[in-house]
């Protein structure tokens, strides 16, 4: 048994000492207004033990927050019991309140008397025990799961009620506290002999230095880049996954984790220059986030939109990160692009600009540095052009794009992976729930690769895709596509590069302008367009119509309010960063294949693209799993963080 003696605060604990339990034994001396102080940084815990120390002024400079805790009515005759000189142990996670008190006769105390500190447990899932009672002594144990952290309601204290509170403890004239810290195994027991009143917030070692998700966004997102709603989306999302497992896992906040996942490493941008056709000079912007190589080089395409800007980049290279650690292959994350639009333009404008993009960027990339391959607006073609200019400029011929054409040391199904592996993990999620595609009615959107391969893929396992769209409108075809329709779908968009509403017109089929196909009923959806195509009115609709299962092919292509709506309502859905993993997995693979100087057939690559996704589909399903039902977005965020936060845990502050 190890002790430890401190004076008004446990400061002096040894850093790094973890424990798992915490247990406040707190002597109540008298009684005042309950006010509570988070702790600080390196798992120190501080204990207030009166008035005067915790004046606003105080307060900000130990780096605490004034609250208020909501009033209750639920005790009783135990609170009565309570009085100066009880005394009271807290363990684990709990709820700290203040009763009306009753004594003596039994007349309530007014509000504005002082009240008496009282434990009431959270509702769900919790206990409540009696362990002595006697005497003067009362002594009771709560356990509530971590998960019901959230749902405790607290409030900042308005102002003018610190001032009020501020100005009584002046009248004060005892401050001290005497506490006495002793660890019995893995349980930190603090005796608290308060000389006056009680100010005391038990709370887990697992507990965050940060409120709420929203409290980090604010703090580590919006005050540096309050006008990239993209990333904070991004974060948002994987952050409110990660809450509740942090709270469980401490060792994943400390040396700053949290603050250095969310900023890139490094963010570069230059200016692209290129001549036209007709001989007039254009100058547009490109980026290369490289967000995080914890566990490889720099890996993610690059996009080439009239709508890219660093916001998109770096929530696709964030999310980047964490898709590139599911598939178990040593890629680290980023992102690129250009708002440049290779719509309308002739492949020599295109190669112009792609040759004066890398002329800048080739000094920033490498086969073991950063590797980036195609995207919106990026498919074989532009790849070629760039790293043909890579190889001249470098005199090299290493692995330094990926998604390159078979004829230079591509690999095989690299255009179908992203849409193969989509319907590869949708086939796992329906499995996993007794059941499969055969049969099923799909909504696909998009029409390029991904969208291309997904009806592809869905075709071969049996179901009947009935949707496409692209950015003018969408087709529906009751009947479903077939080979002969899909072919002239690829026809059309790779070659051709024309619109669906030419399709429809050469098909005969219902051609919908300047809508999404979210209104049609089917069975699955499969967005494989761009992000936030499916907002929370589509949801609705989705739901409404009996869709069961949303796999997103595209990056984020559902906005919050619709994932909520969906998991809501019990809709599978899984999130871009599980389900279109296949592509950069598939570029992982065409890195090996060059550098050992292979080429694996069409039917082995296939068979390690069918295994990942059945790797990434278990791992959401062991991080996401709850009471029978998994959250594939919960079980995707934790599983692909963890991966990356110990390898930067292993590697220190760098």
């Amino acid at each position: 048994m190890e002790s430890y003696e401190t004076d008004a605060s446990l400061e002096q604990l040894p850093k790094g000492v973890e424990f798992p339990e915490l247990v406040l034994r707190c002597t109540v001396v008298a009684a005042i207004p309950l006010r509570i102080c988070e702790f600080g940084d390196d798992k120190v815990f501080t204990v207030v033990g009166s008035v005067a120390p915790c004046t606003p002024g105080a307060c900000a400079a130990t780096k605490m927050r004034l609250l208020r805790i909501n009033f209750y009515n639920s005790w009783g005759a135990a609170a009565a019991f309570m009085d100066p000189g009880d005394v009271i142990l807290l363990r684990g996670f709990c709820l700290l309140d203040v009763p009306p008190h009753t004594s003596g006769g039994g007349a309530a105390r007014s509000a504005s008397e002082p009240q008496l500190l009282f434990v009431r447990p959270l509702p769900s899932k919790s206990t409540l025990r009696v362990l002595q009672k006697g005497g003067k002594e009362l002594v009771m144990e709560v356990a509530v799961s971590p998960e019901n952290w959230d749902a405790i309601s607290m409030r900042s204290l308005p102002k003018s009620d610190a001032e009020n509170q501020s100005t009584t403890a002046s009248t004060t004239t005892a401050t001290h506290i005497g506490t006495t810290c002793r660890r019995e195994g893995n349980v930190l027991v603090i005796f608290a002999s308060l000389t006056i009143g009680l100010i005391i917030f038990a709370m887990a070692s697992s507990c965050l230095k940060y409120a709420s998700v929203d409290d980090f966004i604010a703090k580590c997102v919006l005050s540096r880049d309050p006008h990239q709603p993209e990333f904070t989306q991004a974060v948002r999302e994987v952050m409110t996954s990660l809450w509740p497992f942090l709270q469980k896992n401490p060792k994943y906040t400390q040396d700053g984790l949290l603050e250095r996942i969310v900023e890139p490493e490094r963010v570069i941008q230059f200016r692209v220059p290129w001549v036209d056709d007709k001989g007039v000079t254009h100058v547009n912007r490109a980026f290369r986030v490289q967000f995080n190589s914890a566990i490889g080089p720099y890996k993610g395409g690059m996009r080439f939109h009239p709508s890219v800007n660093l916001s998109i980049l770096k929530f696709l290279g964030f999310e980047q990160t964490f898709k590139n650690s599911l598939t178990t292959l040593p890629m680290g994350g980023g992102k690129g692009g250009a708002d440049f639009d290779p719509k309308g333009k002739s492949d020599s404008e295109v190669m112009r600009f792609c040759q004066s993009l890398v002329a800048e960027l080739y000094r920033h990339i490498g086969a073991d540095t950063d590797v980036p391959a195609g995207d919106i607006g990026v498919g074989s073609r532009e790849v070629g052009y760039m790293n043909g200019m890579y190889w001249k400029l470098r005199n090299t011929n290493e692995c330094t794009f990926t998604g390159k054409g078979l004829s230079f040391q591509g690999s095989a199904i690299r255009p179908e992976a992203t849409g193969y592996g989509l319907v590869y993990f949708a086939q796992s999620m329906l499995m996993h729930a007794n059941d499969s595609l055969e049969g099923k009615t799909v909504l696909v959107s998009g029409s390029g690769n991904v969208a291309q391969y997904a009806i592809e893929k869905c075709m071969e396992l049996g179901a009947k895709v009935i949707t496409a769209s692209d950015s003018k409108g969408y087709i529906h075809d009751q009947s479903g596509f077939d080979k002969v329709k899909l072919a002239k779908l690829m026809k059309l968009k790779n070659e051709r590069r024309g619109t669906l509403e030419e399709y429809a017109k050469e098909t005969g089929v219902t051609y919908v302008p300047g809508k999404r196909p979210w209104c049609v009923k089917a069975d699955i959806a499969l967005p494989c367009a761009t992000q936030n195509e499916i907002e929370a009115t589509d949801a609705k609709t989705m739901v409404a119509n009996g869709v069961k299962l949303v796999a997103e092919g595209a990056n984020m292509p559902a906005t919050e309010e619709a994932t909520e709506i969906f998991q809501k309502a019990g809709v599978m859905f899984a999130p871009g960063k599980a389900s279109n993993a296949g592509g950069v997995a598939i570029s992982g693979l065409e890195m090996s294949q060059n550098a050992a100087r292979l080429a694996w057939n069409a039917e082995e690559v296939d068979s390690r693209l069918r295994s990942i996704m059945s790797s990434i589909h278990e791992s959401c399903v062991q991080y996401g799993e709850k009471n029978g039902k998994v959250s594939y977005v919960d079980g995707a965020n934790i599983a692909g963080f963890v991966k990356v936060a110990d390898a930067m845990l292993a590697l220190g502050i760098v």
